[in-house]
């Protein structure tokens, strides 16, 4: 049978470009984007190509447990991370395949039952948080193509890392606070998308790196969020779409060298 593949075009606009392979296998949803996620090992037939980065929708599928870190004892820095998969189902997954661990990207190296092994660099430690430590994970398997869109993209490279100024009650709910590191700022939008720990958020107000967020009950049980302290820090990225403008912007100054061909 003849299947289609859904790209969106590197734009901040909705365009899209339709591709028909009679040999593609229905596949992990994967657009290709320049920023490249931990590891190029690509031997998993689930892949669609090595040159692709998965993208993620931000609604968390279960909340896994870091169980043990490790060197790879191969000459480098590089940290193995084992991971319990708690409720997430591991079956379709492949050594290749990509997991959001905490809004992270992460490449399986290694699977076995219901755990699963992925390489963290020390570039990636030192940017992200939630991965230096034994601890739990917001766990996201990467996109298929027939997969619902309940958050928004998500590219699982995480922008900077933000800290928690407040965390109150409100109902049943809870009023989360905050603090993005002062360059991400700008992308930032009352009402627009965030991702925190990987799990997709609308931001309820904005002033300067500030923001707030509103989390339900269903958020705060089924992530890790709901365990969050003041002064916990968070990984945040922002929303794809803020990039493209921002870029499209900054090249409408001739005087802009960066933008030249």
């Amino acid at each position: 049978p003849c299947f289609f593949v859904l790209r969106l075009v590197k734009t901040p606009f909705i365009s899209a470009r339709i591709i028909a392979d009679r040999r593609f296998y229905p596949s992990r949803f994967s657009l290709p984007f320049q920023r490249q996620h931990e590891s190029n090992v690509i031997e998993s037939p689930n892949l669609i190509s090595s040159d692709r980065d998965p993208m993620f929708s931000g609604i968390i599928a279960a909340v896994g447990r870091i169980t043990a870190l490790s060197p790879r004892n191969d000459g480098t820095p590089t940290v193995r991370l084992t991971i319990d998969a708690g409720s997430l189902d591991l079956t379709d997954v492949a050594q290749g395949d990509s997991i959001a661990c905490s809004g992270v990207c992460l490449t399986v190296v290694e699977k076995q039952g219901n755990t699963f092994a992925v390489d963290v660099s020390p570039e990636t430690l030192s940017c992200t948080v939630g991965l230096a430590a034994i601890g739990p994970v917001n766990l996201e398997k990467a996109l298929r193509l027939a997969d619902r869109l309940g958050g928004h993209l998500v590219s699982g490279h995480v922008d900077g890392v933000g800290t928690v100024l407040r965390f109150d009650a409100l109902g049943d709910n809870r009023l989360l606070h905050i603090r993005a590191p002062a360059g991400l700022a700008k992308y930032i939008a009352r009402k627009g998308s965030i991702t925190v720990d990987g799990v997709s958020l609308t931001t309820n107000t904005v002033e300067a790196a500030d923001f707030s967020i509103n989390l339900i009950p269903h958020t705060l049980q089924a992530t890790t969020l709901g365990t969050l302290q003041v002064g916990d820090a968070v990984n945040l990225e922002i929303d794809l779409i803020a990039r493209y403008v921002e870029r499209m912007l900054s090249c409408e100054d001739p005087q802009e060298a960066r933008c030249e061909p």
